[in-house]
C-alpha cells in the first residue's frame, strides 16, 4: 500500500474505508520503531506517514521513541511538530520531560538539528 504512489503523503481522513482498514490493522509502533532501528536506512516517507497517522491517534506511549531518535528525524521535522502538538494536554511532569527532552539540542548544538525544535514550538512559545 505505502509503495503504490510513491509514498505520497495522504491524510488519513482521505483515504477509502478499506485502505483505513489496511492501515488500522498495521502495528504502527512496531512500523516506526523497525524503521528507526539503528540498522535500518531510515525511509523518511514511510516514517512521516506514520508519524502522521500516529498524531491522529494520539498515542503518547510513542513518545519517547520518538524523542530518542530526533537526530534521525530531523529531515521529517515538519511530522515531529504535528506529533508533539497533539499532546498540548499530556499531565504537568510528562509536559516538562517532553519540553525539556526538545530543548536539549539547543543547548548541545552537536544534537539534533535546529529545525526540528523550531518545527514543534514554532511561534507558539
Amino acid at each position: 500500500m505505502f509503495e503504490d504512489d510513491g509514498y505520497e503523503v495522504t491524510s488519513y481522513d482521505e483515504l477509502e474505508e478499506e485502505q483505513k482498514k489496511v492501515i488500522d490493522a498495521f502495528n504502527l509502533s512496531q512500523m516506526l520503531e523497525e524503521a528507526l532501528a539503528e540498522s535500518e536506512k531510515v525511509d523518511y516517507r514511510e516514517v512521516q506517514f506514520i508519524l502522521g497517522r500516529l498524531s491522529a491517534l494520539r498515542k503518547p506511549k510513542l513518545i519517547p521513541t520518538v524523542l530518542q531518535n530526533l537526530e534521525r528525524l530531523y529531515p521529517v521535522a515538519e511530522a515531529v511538530a504535528a506529533f508533539f502538538k497533539e499532546f498540548k494536554n499530556l499531565p504537568k511532569e510528562e509536559s516538562t520531560k517532553v519540553g525539556e527532552a526538545l530543548l536539549t539540542p539547543l543547548l548541545n548544538p552537536l544534537g539534533v538539528p535546529t529545525l526540528v525544535i523550531q518545527q514543534v514550538f514554532g511561534h507558539e512559545r
